[in-house]
C-alpha cells in the first residue's frame, strides 16, 4: 500500500449511522465542497428572499385570475340547483374540476403563472439543497475527520470507484447565479458562466451498493483487516495458509457469539469498535458506558478459548489510552492478552504489519521444522566406493508438504459461520 492512498482508509473509521442522510433515510453518503461554504451564506439568503418577494405577487395574480371565475360558476351552479349549498363534497369536486379545466387549456394565465413560479422555485430549491449539503459536510467533519483529511478521503474514494455522484449544486457569491444538476456523471465549469468569477460547488456522493451494505453494518473495517492480513502473510510466508474469518459467528454450547475477525490457528480475535463521535471528550460517564459492553465482549472471547485479543477503535490516541487503562483493571490478569489500536491509519497499518510478521514467523518456523523431519541421515557404508563424495554421508530428502499451521495451536471446538 502506498502512502498516497492511506488517506482513503479513513473511511473505515467513519460510523455508518453518522454518514446517513437522516434517521429516516438510511443511506450513507459523503459530501465534497470545493470552497468555504460560509462564503456563500449571504447569497443563499438573497436567493430565498428573492423567491419570497417574487412569489407573493404571483400568488396574488393567480388568486385574482382563478377565484372570481370559480365563484361565478359556483354561484350559477347553486342557482340552477345543480349543487347543494350544504354539500361540502360536491362543492370541493366542483372547484377541483374548474381548476383542472384551466390547467388543460393551452393559453390560460394559470399555466403561465406556474411556469414563472417554477423558475423562482428553482432559486430557493438550489439554496436549500446547498444549505443541506453544507450541514451534512460540517456534521461529518465535526464528528469524524479534519477537513483536509475528509476532502482527500472523498476524492480518493471517487477515484477508486467506491462512491458515485448523485447531485451537485453551485452558487456564485458574486452574481447570485446558481446551477443544480442531478446526475451520476457530474462535471461543469469551475467558474460561473454568467460573471466568470469562481463559484462554490457542493457534490453529494453515495457508496456503491456492495460497499454501502458493509458500511451500514460497520463491517468494512473487519473486512479490510482480514484482507490485509491474508495478503501480507502470503507475501512473508508463501507456503503458509492463514485461516482468517471476518464477521464470524461462533457457537459454544448453544450460545452464539460474534467475532469481528477470527484467527482460529492462533486462538486470536480482533474486535472493531467504531463510535459515532470519536472526538467526543472521554468523560467518566462516557468511559463507563463504553467499558461495560467492551469488557463483556472480551469475556465472551475468553469463554470461546480466544486468548489473544486485538481491539481496533476510531478513538484518538489519548482517549484510546484511557480506555485501555480502564479495561486493564477490569480484566483478570493472565486470563487474556489484549492490545489496543487507536483510530489512526498509520498506527493501524503498523500494527497489522507487526501481527502479519509474527504470524509469518510462526509459519516459517513450522515449515523449517517440517523440512528437518523429512531429512533423514543414512548410515555410512563399510566399504564406500572411491570417489570425490566417498567421505560424505548420504541423505534422503523428501519434499515437505505445504504448511497450514493446522496443528500449531488447537482452537476451541466451535462451529464457525463467516458472514
Amino acid at each position: 500500500m502506498t502512502d498516497s492512498w492511506k488517506h482513503v482508509l479513513n473511511v473505515l473509521y467513519l460510523n455508518g449511522a453518522v454518514l446517513c442522510v437522516s434517521d429516516d433515510v438510511q443511506t450513507p453518503v459523503v459530501v465534497s465542497i470545493d470552497e468555504d461554504p460560509e462564503g456563500v451564506e449571504e447569497t443563499l439568503e438573497l436567493l430565498e428572499a428573492r423567491f419570497s418577494t417574487a412569489i407573493t405577487p404571483l400568488v396574488s395574480s393567480g388568486a385574482k385570475t382563478i377565484i372570481p371565475k370559480i365563484l361565478e360558476d359556483l354561484k350559477k351552479g347553486i342557482a340552477d340547483s345543480k349543487i347543494q349549498i350544504d354539500n361540502d363534497t360536491a362543492i370541493q369536486a366542483f372547484i377541483i374540476g374548474q381548476v383542472s379545466q384551466m390547467l388543460e387549456s393551452r393559453n390560460n394565465l394559470l399555466n403561465r403563472l406556474l411556469v414563472e413560479g417554477a423558475f423562482r422555485l428553482g432559486e430557493v430549491l438550489a439554496a436549500n439543497v446547498f444549505d443541506s449539503l453544507a450541514k451534512l459536510w460540517r456534521g461529518h467533519i465535526q464528528s469524524t475527520l479534519e477537513e483536509i483529511d475528509y476532502q482527500d478521503m472523498v476524492e480518493g474514494l471517487r477515484k477508486l470507484g467506491l462512491i458515485e455522484s448523485r447531485l451537485q449544486v453551485s452558487i456564485c457569491p458574486n452574481c447570485a447565479n446558481y446551477e443544480l444538476v442531478v446526475s451520476r456523471f457530474l462535471g461543469g465549469p469551475d467558474a460561473c458562466p454568467k460573471c466568470g468569477e469562481s463559484w462554490t460547488t457542493a457534490k453529494l456522493y453515495s457508496f456503491v451498493p456492495a460497499y454501502e451494505k458493509a458500511k451500514l453494518r460497520n463491517a468494512d473495517l473487519a473486512l479490510f483487516i482480514s484482507s490485509y492480513l491474508r495478503n501480507k502473510v502470503s507475501q512473508l510466508a508463501p507456503l503458509g495458509n492463514l485461516d482468517v474469518n471476518p464477521n464470524a459467528t461462533l457457537s459454544l454450547k448453544g450460545v452464539r457469539f460474534e467475532v469481528d475477525v477470527y484467527l482460529p490457528q492462533f486462538n486470536m480475535g480482533i474486535e472493531c469498535k467504531i463510535f459515532e463521535n470519536s472526538f467526543a471528550p472521554m468523560t467518566t460517564t462516557r468511559l463507563g458506558s463504553i467499558k461495560g459492553p467492551l469488557t463483556k465482549q472480551i469475556k465472551n472471547y475468553a469463554s470461546l478459548g480466544i486468548k489473544k485479543i486485538g481491539i481496533v477503535t476510531n478513538l484518538p490516541m489519548d482517549a484510546n489510552e484511557k480506555l485501555k487503562a480502564t479495561l486493564t483493571k477490569e480484566i483478570r490478569p493472565g486470563s487474556v492478552a489484549f492490545e489496543m489500536v487507536p483510530g489512526d491509519v498509520e498506527e493501524l497499518v503498523k500494527w497489522l504489519d507487526l501481527l502479519a510478521t509474527r504470524i509469518a514467523e510462526e509459519f516459517n518456523k513450522a515449515l523449517e521444522k517440517s523440512v528437518q523431519s523429512y531429512v533423514k541421515p543414512q548410515p555410512e557404508l563399510r566399504h564406500p566406493p572411491p570417489g570425490i563424495f566417498a567421505n560424505r554421508p548420504k541423505r534422503e530428502v523428501e519434499t515437505p508438504p505445504t504448511t497450514s499451521m493446522s496443528g500449531q495451536s488447537k482452537g476451541p471446538p466451535n462451529q464457525i459461520e463467516a458472514s
